[in-house]
């Protein structure tokens, strides 16, 4: 005996409650809505408010009688003593009305409901990356150090290390989103692996440190490195709307783009080693400790992103 079609029974639940007999599509559209805003299809009261919400003459409502009303009088086909203007005699030709552009063309139907998931990575990635940027900042405080107007890097192994957090939430979002997106899992890798190259630069200037008399080549590295992982980051952020809402393009696009304070810190310290303003130390970290604010918050919607459940041949992913 086979389980009942659970849109038949939402079907009748929307009948009995709102008297409205809606169509499947219809229902999809409801449990879409209620998804979206994680509302509860069993209480009758938010049930009640999204059929509510759908437009009012799309349900497939019993169709109206356009006939006249029955005359006022006792014979069924009263006529007239004399004839009534404006009414068709017969005999006499009548003027042709044009036809109006709608008569005969039934309405555009309503477009079709993509069906999302959640995928199960992204919960996972989300605190992931969270970690990531407490890590990085706890580091950056012994890592980046101003004295006597020069740059100072100490422990940069630490800092490198935790860039690991950023790179493995974003090889979970790349995982999550097979095969729906892959436009998107393609971009998420390429972050992934901006953040193990930053790893491995830092790591590799770590070493280079005590063999260096300057700071040139220790801190070129970790800010090309910084550099290409900011570049990844503004354009997956760029291209997330679909996923990730609008709150995750605008904060993973700022992150990236204050990011940028880091690598360009790093890399005009290499440039003047001689001399750093402090100015332009405080402005370019403080640019790159907002970065990880807002990379913070991104991380947040990380975890409330959302797919298409079917893979569109058309379309091999969100763009």
């Amino acid at each position: 005996m086979s389980a009942p079609d659970p849109l038949t029974a939402l079907g009748q639940r929307v009948t009995a409650l709102t008297g409205r007999d809606l169509r499947r599509d219809q229902l999809e559209t409801v449990i879409t809505r209620a998804f979206e805003h994680d509302l509860n299809l069993g209480d009758d009261a938010q049930l009640r408010a999204l059929v509510a919400g759908l437009p009012a003459g799309d349900s497939a409502q019993p169709p109206i009688s356009h006939a006249p009303p029955p005359p006022a009088w006792g014979h069924p086909n009263p006529t007239p003593a004399h004839p009534q203007p404006g009414y068709p005699q017969p005999g006499c030709p009548q003027p042709a009305h044009p036809a109006q552009p709608w008569a005969g063309h039934p309405p555009a139907p309503a477009p079709p409901v993509t069906p999302m998931r959640r995928p199960a990575a992204f919960p996972v990635a989300g605190p992931l990356l969270a970690a990531g940027v407490i890590a990085a900042l706890t580091a950056s405080d012994g890592a980046l150090n101003y004295r006597n107007g020069h740059l100072v890097l100490d422990h940069l192994m630490l800092f490198g290390l935790s860039f690991l957090l950023p790179a493995a939430a974003f090889a979970l979002v790349a995982y999550g989103a097979r095969p729906a997106g892959q436009g998107l899992a393609r971009r998420a890798a390429l972050v992934a692996a901006a953040a193990i190259l930053v790893t491995l630069a830092t790591m590799f200037a770590s070493f280079l440190i005590p063999n260096s008399p300057t700071i040139v080549l220790p801190a070129v590295l970790p800010g090309i490195a910084n550099l290409v992982f900011a570049v990844t980051l503004v354009v997956f952020a760029a291209r997330c709307r679909p996923i990730f809402r609008m709150i995750g393009v605008l904060t993973g696009t700022v992150a990236g783009i204050l990011g940028l304070g880091l690598p360009i810190l790093l890399l005009v310290a290499a440039w003047q080693y001689s001399l750093l303003p402090p100015v332009l130390f405080n402005v370019l970290v403080g640019s790159w400790l907002v970065a990880q604010l807002f990379l913070l918050i991104f991380a947040i919607t990380v975890t409330r992103g959302r797919l298409p459940r079917h893979a569109d041949p058309a379309r091999p992913g969100p763009a």
